[in-house]
């Protein structure tokens, strides 16, 4: 009932206490303008983007910036770990980024990932945003 940020700025909190990584929210948002009924759809793609560094990064701290863009909602997931590379990106059977891709469609968003050897990976989710009144 408090809304998408407030159940992002919940996720980012309990993520840290479990993995004892450091995990830093920046936004001057109040709120996330998106449909309610796509609002789970986006916590399980900030979710699983914080389990795949948790499982595959070694990362040692997590940087979650939320910012408008034009017609977007942008969410930004940055890590410090050894990045991700592109066959790892591209890969078909790598069920969990194919599955937030395929959130992501559901709701008129894109995401987009980028790795940089021993500095890190970059998800980029855009999010349409929807004007409620």
């Amino acid at each position: 009932n408090l809304g998408l940020l407030a159940a992002i700025e919940w996720q980012i909190r309990e993520f840290s206490k479990r993995s004892g990584m450091k995990c830093r929210l920046i936004t001057s948002l109040n709120k996330i303008d998106i449909e309610t009924k796509h609002s789970i759809g986006v916590f399980r793609i900030v979710q699983e983007s914080l389990t795949n560094v948790l499982r595959h990064s070694k990362a040692t701290e997590v940087t979650i910036k939320i910012f408008e863009k034009e017609l977007y909602t942008v969410i930004e997931i940055k890590d410090n770990g050894c990045g991700i590379n592109e066959s790892e990106i591209n890969n078909t059977k790598s069920l969990g980024l194919l599955g937030m891709r395929e959130r992501a469609l559901i709701f008129g968003g894109e995401l987009l990932v980028k790795g940089e050897k021993a500095a890190g990976t970059k998800i980029f989710l855009k999010i349409p945003i929807t004007k409620t009144f």
